[in-house]
């Protein structure tokens, strides 16, 4: 929005259309927010692989996270992850780290766990079946248990 455009005053908007202005107002909020805990978890901004993922609290509740017994579990895991400039090779390191000890690590929960390793980044908006078939799965299994 340049300066001498008028921005619209709360009072020009319902109830709802000044929530989601809000809302998206405080989007920008939200992702420094994250990304400062993001740099937080990754000694301040470097990317140091190693075991675990860098968050002391995370790591802790993985290893403490018990068993899940014979219960079916799907880890759908990012294939895909976003690298900041100049930091391709450490973000690749980790990832690594991240798919094949880490997100490889919970399957052992339970005695029925298996990895899927999906073409998407960590939120998996690029691939929303993916999700839909594994949640079937795990229904379909729980329900042929129980005949």
């Amino acid at each position: 929005m340049t300066r001498r455009e008028r921005r619209a005053s709360s009072s020009d908007f319902t109830a709802e259309e000044a929530s989601v202005l809000a809302k998206l107002e405080a989007q920008p909020k939200a992702f420094i927010t994250d990304a400062e805990q993001g740099c937080a978890a990754t000694d301040q901004g470097r990317i140091v692989p190693r075991e675990g993922g860098g968050n002391p609290d995370i790591n802790d509740a993985a290893k403490n996270a018990g068993s899940l017994g014979n219960r079916p579990l799907v880890v759908l895991t990012a294939g895909r992850y976003w690298a900041p400039e100049g930091f391709e090779k450490e973000a690749g390191e980790y990832h690594e780290i991240w798919v094949h000890q880490l997100q490889a690590s919970l399957v052992h929960l339970s005695t029925r766990g298996r990895q899927v390793v999906v073409d998407a980044d960590h939120g998996m908006s690029q691939s929303p079946e993916s999700i839909v078939t594994a949640v079937r799965q795990v229904v379909d299994e729980v329900r042929a248990d129980k005949n």
